[in-house]
């Protein structure tokens, strides 16, 4: 069971990643005050995309990413191989 000194240790963890959390958010939306939309980059977005001349995507990024992930664990040994 965690002592005194250890809950005391938890809580300030817990209050400075709340206090980040709030900075963060803060630069963040000072962040975006700032951005001036361009429509020429969203053209140019668009653009990569019609212009992919790969294989269909149907899987999330996310999938795709533990995918990868769980592969990399098996060859370095952390998941058994299949």
């Amino acid at each position: 069971m965690a002592g005194m000194s250890d809950r005391y240790q938890y809580r300030a963890y817990v209050e400075q990643w709340r206090r980040a959390g709030l900075e963060l958010e803060r630069i963040h939306a000072e962040e975006l005050r700032r951005y001036r939309y361009d429509p020429a980059d969203v053209d140019a977005a668009f653009e990569m995309g019609d212009s992919y001349t790969g294989p269909p995507r149907f899987a999330a990024g996310l999938v795709e990413m533990q995918r990868l992930l769980k592969e990399l664990a098996r060859r370095q040994g952390f998941l058994a191989a299949r």
